[in-house]
């Protein structure tokens, strides 16, 4: 028996497991301009399909000359040669800003719920439906913020 990490984190798509740790790698190591260790794979409900969502830090001196269609290009081709894959969403982000806990471990749930709401502390972004982006995110975030009220009034 090997534990590869934890049970909520597993994205599921089409049925099949991916562990957000192993995306996560395989997006930092897709481009220069990304910092390892700081990135977050999770997916998100689209007209009832799992989506892969990536949020990415940026390496501080790349900031100013980054090529966004350069890096979201190498993201989208390493991950599908990686894992089978298309992304939905990449999101890169400042230095620093991914939500980490105190030991530096990568909050997926807080990036998710960041990128829901539109809260991260974005360089530029891409998606496969720009369009559709705006409404989506304006959705979910309430659709969650509904979900987080609800369970925590349930508690004792």
């Amino acid at each position: 028996l090997f534990i590869t990490g934890r049970i909520k984190d597993v994205i599921i798509i089409r049925g099949q497991n991916h562990y957000p740790q192993d995306i996560e790698l395989t997006v930092e190591r897709s481009h220069p301009a990304l910092r390892a260790g700081c990135g977050a794979a999770f997916s998100v409900d689209v007209k009832g399909q799992e989506r892969l969502v990536i949020v990415q830090e940026v390496e501080r001196s790349y900031l100013r000359k980054l090529n966004v269609n350069e890096v979201v290009g190498n993201i989208r081709q390493a991950v599908a040669a990686e894992h089978a894959l298309q992304v939905y969403a990449t999101v890169l982000v400042k230095t620093g800003s991914i939500p980490k806990t105190s030991s530096g471990k990568i909050q997926r749930h807080a990036c998710k719920a960041g990128f829901l709401s539109g809260s991260l502390n974005v360089v530029e972004d891409w998606s496969e439906n720009p369009q559709g982006k705006a409404k989506f995110l304006h959705l979910q975030a309430e659709v969650e913020s509904i979900l987080q009220k609800l369970s925590t009034s349930k508690q004792p």
